[in-house]
């Protein structure tokens, strides 16, 4: 397998920072500040507005209880912004991590093996949650998601295909490459009645798999056809090199001695 994920930044600014922290830090303390002034005769509100306001302040509840609030908080500094599919396990890198996402050399997070389950930790659908993913050495990670993503950075804004949007190049793949490899019993709390589905959209996404894996297998083919070729084309250039260097040497210019 051959995949790169990625939370979208776009889609992090707009749904973590924009949506959620503006409504936690600042619509919130204006929400409580508004039923304790009503309860204590300060101000004057319609049933309409007492409603509105108490609903809200239970949705911010909400926030904390879903992992929403958490998942926000985690993503650029402990979460991994990026992550990479690869045959032998997981790789991943930060968002703070700039120099490995962008030259591509990220950091090997385990082995298929060492995987011992993953936790959704959302209570309704992908977006605005994370996953733990636990290993067999007591040691645990995070993938965010946030929004549309994580999706297949390479391919996701390429195609106008809906289908594949929503289940080739996104998250659901994503999860449904580590379902193929760990199995569908080590996958905790990914269904309910207030999850919308997600274990249902995994399963659909796992009978891509196997196109997936064999579209991988020749891009990864190529890459080492194409790898080959560069290094014997610098062998090449190398030998020519040293060949010229040996003709232009002093000795090599040096006349031979009459007799």
């Amino acid at each position: 397998m051959y995949r790169e994920y990625s939370v979208s930044f776009f889609g992090y600014l707009l749904f973590g920072v924009f949506v959620v922290l503006t409504l936690v830090f600042i619509a919130l303390p204006k929400v409580v500040i508004g039923i304790i002034q009503y309860f204590q005769g300060g101000i004057s509100l319609s049933y309409f507005a007492i409603f509105g306001l108490v609903l809200y302040f239970f949705l911010m509840i909400s926030f904390f209880i879903s992992d929403t609030f958490l998942a926000t908080i985690h993503t650029p500094f402990n979460s991994y912004w990026r992550i990479y599919v690869r045959e032998d396990g997981l790789y991943g890198t930060y968002l703070w991590e700039f120099s490995r996402w962008v030259f591509k050399r990220p950091r090997k997070i385990c082995n298929w093996e060492d995987i011992k389950r993953v936790k959704f930790r959302g209570y309704i659908c992908f977006a605005f949650y994370r996953s733990i993913v636990y290993l067999k050495n007591d040691k645990k990670f995070s993938i965010t998601n946030i929004g549309i993503s994580p999706y297949e950075i390479d391919k996701y804004y390429h195609t106008e295909n809906e289908y594949e949007k929503s289940f080739i190049y996104s998250n659901r793949m994503l999860y449904a490459l580590i379902m193929r490899r760990i199995g569908i019993e080590n996958f905790e709390d990914f269904k309910g009645p207030l999850k919308g589905g997600v274990l249902e959209e995994i399963r659909t996404a796992l009978t891509e798999t196997d196109r997936i894996i064999e579209e991988d297998k020749n891009v990864i083919k190529e890459m080492e056809e194409r790898k080959k070729q560069i290094e014997q084309e610098e062998e090449e250039e190398r030998k020519l090199k040293e060949v010229s260097e040996t003709k232009d040497s002093p000795d090599a210019r040096k006349e031979p001695k009459q007799q």
